[in-house]
């Protein structure tokens, strides 16, 4: 009995002498991957140039970095994360649009500047798994390929984000992280959603203090989304508040030259020699990518409410929530008079057009009304709506609302119910409602479009403050459509793009565009036939085209009156 006592006793003390050594070991295992990771982080920002060091070592909570090709912002970025990893417990996540580009600018790249790249050329000493890093602490970190994932001794974590789809943004909630880093953000899908709803919450931490969020790019063709709108030049509207914004280019790089005109002749200079462009009138591919700055000189919208910023002239005077459209108010803000030839004052004499566009979902119900007067080439937006999921009663009393109140001097009113069978559901929507509904032409759709910028560019078109169409016309953008057999990429017609999810994750639409667009054609054909009349003087050519417009409105009105009263018998 006392003999195995002292067996067990020996054997306790074997195993506690043993975790003894191993503790000592661990602590000066500890001691020594601390130095080791604190030199490697300093080796990581050596060579870091001013103005990317300023981005990288800022501790902002919020900031953009706005920069051409070849300034060094993902390489500066990819070794300051790493450092802070090596120097503290940090996690850090990078985004990027699609997990191909993630691998291809943040996991091991052709210039050597990833993460696996920098590991090797660190000489961390990896291990092989899991089981194998936990039980040996002889090893740096360990690596997980198919998550893209990288854990460090210390408890640094460096991970990699794809949103290859828009649904993949909320597979990160529930998370924490010290910090995230949106690559490329001028392309990033659902920027603004991603940001506010999912990274706000990623950073915030368990004693109330914030992590980063920044956001990285160059400018592209598309004009809007939170990466815009926080980096944005002066002329191009307010900037969103909070961001803490860095711009630098490739001639603040010294890796491609040692002065300032050295970088410039080795690479943006080389480039306009090459090409032939003139500095002076670059085209708009070089001011992004060579000059790093946001241009309207080719954005990608369908309409040129970029380029060309509209005049917003009264309060919107229709309710977004119910559809509400109050007619008086809104004829209230029209102007009253136009000066003639001769600097008189002349009353306008108003007309309306109105447009709907009968979608089914995804799509949505819209209107616009337009006000229009032969006495001016101006038109003017009375008011606009859309709505997702509407019955059919609730369609036809959008539009009966609307057509009561201004059903007088109604001159146009067009439709498209959309589909292979939009005839005969435009017979079926104008039985249902009422109203004389004509067929919208939609031949030709481009070349209207066009002519519809042209008026934007002459400032003709006026819109109400904060309008649907407006709105949806500020999003809705060119892409490519699908080549056809022996078609080339530079064949390929542009179309628009409805599904595009906007920057708060909605779909874009272009729903309430076709409902102003089909009316605008009528009205441009009716000044162009007013414009050109026979020769008489304005007074007379005024007169008879308000008559022409007056009895379209009258005949218009029969025709709802009798088509309603053959619905109700």
């Amino acid at each position: 009995m006392i003999g195995f006592v002292l067996i067990s006793l020996a054997t306790l003390l074997a195993e506690w002498t043993r975790r003894q050594e191993l503790a000592v070991q661990a602590k000066a295992d500890d001691s020594s991957y601390v130095q080791r990771f604190a030199e490697m982080a300093r080796l990581l920002r050596a060579e870091f140039h001013p103005k990317q060091r300023r981005l990288c070592e800022s501790r902002a909570k919020r900031r953009w970095g706005l920069c051409t090709r070849r300034a060094g912002k993902t390489r500066g970025l990819l070794r300051e994360i790493m450092a802070r990893c090596l120097e503290g417990r940090q996690r850090w996540i990078y985004c990027a649009a699609t997990r191909k580009e993630a691998k291809a600018r943040a996991w091991k790249t052709d210039s050597r500047d990833g993460w696996l790249d920098l590991i090797e050329q660190l000489g961390l000493r990896i291990a092989k798994t899991s089981a194998e890093f936990e039980r040996d602490r002889r090893f740096d970190c360990v690596i997980d390929r198919t998550e893209l994932m990288i854990d460090f001794r210390n408890g640094s974590q460096l991970s990699i984000f794809a949103a290859d789809r828009a649904e993949d943004a909320d597979k990160l909630r529930g998370g924490q992280k010290d910090g995230v880093w949106i690559d490329e953000a001028q392309i990033f899908p659902a920027l603004t959603y991603f940001v506010d709803e999912v990274c706000d919450a990623l950073v915030k931490q368990a004693n109330g203090e914030e992590g980063e969020i920044i956001l990285t790019g160059t400018p592209s063709r598309t004009l809007s989304g939170l990466f815009y709108e926080a980096s944005k030049p002066a002329d191009h509207g307010e900037r969103v508040p909070g961001w803490e914004g860095h711009q630098f280019s490739v001639v603040d790089n010294p890796f491609f030259g040692r002065t300032e005109q050295e970088r410039w002749d080795n690479t943006a200079g080389k480039t306009l020699r090459t090409k032939g462009w003139d500095i002076d009138d670059p085209p708009p591919a070089f001011v992004r990518e060579w000059l790093g700055q946001w241009t309207k000189g080719d954005a990608l919208y369908v309409y040129a409410v970029h380029a060309r910023p509209p005049h917003e002239f009264a309060p919107n005077r229709v309710n977004a929530a119910t559809g509400y459209y109050d007619h008086a108010l809104a004829l209230s803000d029209l102007p009253e008079y136009v000066l003639d030839e001769d600097g008189r004052r002349i009353r306008i004499r108003w007309f309306f057009a109105l447009g709907a566009d009968f979608g089914t979902s995804p799509a949505a119900f819209a209107w616009t009304l337009w006000a229009f007067s032969p006495d001016i080439a101006d038109i003017y937006e009375m008011g606009s709506w859309k709505c997702h999921d509407l019955k059919p009663r609730q369609i036809k009393a959008a539009l009966v609302h609307v057509w009561k109140q201004c059903a007088e001097r109604l001159a146009v009113c067009v439709g498209d119910a959309g589909g292979a069978l939009a005839k005969a559901s435009l017979e079926g929507w104008q039985e249902s409602t009422g109203l004389p509904i004509e067929p919208a032409d939609k031949l030709g759709k481009v070349t209207w479009i066009e002519h519809f910028n042209g008026e934007l560019f002459s400032s003709n078109v006026h819109y109400r403050e904060e309008s649907a169409l407006l709105a949806e016309q500020r999003e809705l953008q060119w892409r490519p459509g699908k080549a056809k057999p022996g078609e080339t990429d530079v064949d390929v017609k542009l179309e628009e793009w409805p599904e595009r999810l906007t920057s708060d994750g909605t779909r874009c639409g272009n729903d309430v565009c076709d409902s102003a667009l089909y009316p605008y054609r009528h009205l441009i054909a009716r000044r162009l036939e007013f414009a050109k009349g026979p020769a008489s003087t304005l007074e007379e050519r005024i007169a008879r085209e308000e008559a022409r417009l007056l009895q379209a409105a009258v005949d218009s009105t029969r025709r709802a009156l009798s088509n309603e009263h053959a619905y109700e018998n």
